[in-house]
């Protein structure tokens, strides 16, 4: 059975949450405050990222807005133009590729996943992004 998972960017706080929330069929995310307790809001700032159900070369989940690099000799046998790429979903399959809005996105992450190490996300480390080849 696929493992359903995802993590919270809250913007605001400017922090990641994982396993620390859970999202009714309202649409509320409840945070946990307590080992059991949740206390329920309606948070449209979250932004809710979703596990990819893949792992990279060190077991680590990959969650969409990830940022992975690329193993040298995956990144020469492909001929790629970047080391660092974004993890994103586009065309019913999650991808990597340049930019956060999606446009040259265009290599199925599931061909990359043992050849590639998650080294940050683009809410936290953008910088990783820029500038990198």
């Amino acid at each position: 059975m696929r493992e359903i998972n995802f993590r919270a960017w809250d913007p605001v706080k400017k922090e990641m949450w994982l396993n620390q929330f859970c999202i009714t069929s309202y649409g509320c995310i409840n945070q946990r405050q307590v080992a059991v307790e949740y206390i329920s809001w309606k948070n449209e700032d979250w932004i809710l990222l979703q596990y990819t159900g893949l792992k990279d070369r060190n077991g680590n989940k990959i969650f969409e807005s990830d940022i992975i690099r690329l193993d040298d000799l995956f990144y020469k046998s492909i001929e790629a133009d970047r080391l660092m790429c974004l993890v994103g979903f586009k065309e019913s399959a999650f991808m990597y590729g340049r930019n956060e809005d999606y446009t040259y996105m265009n290599s199925y992450l599931w061909m990359a996943q043992n050849y590639c190490t998650v080294v940050g996300n683009i809410y936290q480390n953008p910088e990783l992004l820029e500038n990198n080849k």
